[in-house]
């Protein structure tokens, strides 16, 4: 998240900056060149704000985090445990956040005597 947010940075700086160069070399008394210059103002904006759309967009979409109802998600800030969150459809900060996803059912084992190549088997709990 951190290189998308460094590549469109750049992009849109040096962008920018291109097209600032290119609208000043114009003279603004040639009707052409005015007009010429109002679009690429137009172009400039339009450059930063495509920029900003892409990295929220990605912000979004990286921040959502879907767990299961039999899982628990450890969120971690920075490397700390902070807090957890529970099953469901959950949101978390994509660039300080991490998610970690804990089973929260319990296997229970059974030995089986009249079946040795079966001696132990995990049963998740509520199974009949």
């Amino acid at each position: 998240m951190i290189v998308l947010l460094v590549i469109l940075t750049i992009i849109a700086i040096v962008g920018f900056v291109v097209i600032t160069a290119i609208r000043k070399g114009l003279n603004p008394a040639n009707e052409y060149e005015r007009r010429t210059r109002s679009i690429l103002g137009i172009v400039r904006g339009v450059l930063v704000g495509v920029c900003i759309a892409i990295f929220a967009i990605a912000m979004l979409a990286g921040g959502i985090k879907i767990i299961d109802q039999t899982e628990v998600g450890v969120i971690k800030t920075f490397g700390r445990v902070d807090h957890t969150i529970s099953g469901g459809l959950n949101f978390v900060n994509p660039i300080s956040d991490t998610v970690e996803i804990m089973d929260l059912r319990v296997h229970v084992r059974e030995r089986f005597c009249r079946r040795p190549s079966l001696s132990w088997w995990s049963i998740p709990k509520g199974n009949p």
